[in-house]
């Protein structure tokens, strides 16, 4: 195991925003939909799975998000308790409902570019409900550090041609970060079964 840097680093355009950042201890976690690679975060979901598996693999994925988003809402209104928790999860399951109607409805509809079943159409339609599910489930950003101060090609990127500033951030903090690794030029496949 590769022992973890003391230090990590962030180049930035010297700014307003940046000096806010500083002086406020904040860090900004971007959208992955900003990121200028359009397919880094972005998974190929591969359908391994029956129609039932994949209905199901939805309903969970639905369930869990608006679940939690509901209880998140009543928590902040200072509803809490057991009828909180109903009230949540009651949301869930009528949501999973009607998307997974709304996709059996679509699945019918006779103006396809190419000729595929119904069965087909709503596989295909549940593969990209699915899709669009997983990349909510991290639609909490990204805050992207390097392991070093002195790469001339961040400095052109991200240091606003070595016009900027290079930020350095110790791991002695409370609580302590975990920051992960990111390896490049893995497939970008999932496949369905392993969700299951």
């Amino acid at each position: 195991m590769n022992k973890q840097p003391s230090m990590f680093y962030r180049y930035r355009t010297f700014s307003v925003t940046t000096l806010d950042s500083l002086c406020c201890d904040t860090l900004y976690f971007a959208p992955i939909g900003t990121f200028n690679d359009p397919l880094d975060c972005n998974p190929t979901i591969e359908c391994d799975s029956n129609a039932e598996e994949l209905r199901n693999l939805l309903t969970f994925l639905i369930q869990q998000r608006i679940s939690t988003e509901v209880r998140e809402s009543l928590e902040k209104a200072r509803i809490r308790g057991e009828w909180a928790t109903a009230h949540a999860n009651k949301s869930a399951q009528i949501e999973a409902t009607n998307e997974l109607a709304s996709i059996a409805y679509h699945a019918t509809a006779p103006d396809y570019e190419i000729e595929v079943s119904e069965a087909e159409a709503e596989r295909w339609l549940i593969v990209q409900a699915i899709e669009r599910e997983l990349k909510r489930h991290y639609e909490r950003g990204v805050c992207c550090f390097s392991t070093t101060y002195s790469s001339p090609l961040l400095w052109s990127h991200y240091g606003d041609q070595h016009k900027g500033i290079c930020i350095g951030y110790s791991l002695e903090r409370n609580p302590r970060p975990q920051p992960q690794k990111v390896v490049y030029g893995e497939s970008r496949s999932i496949k369905i079964s392993i969700l299951i």
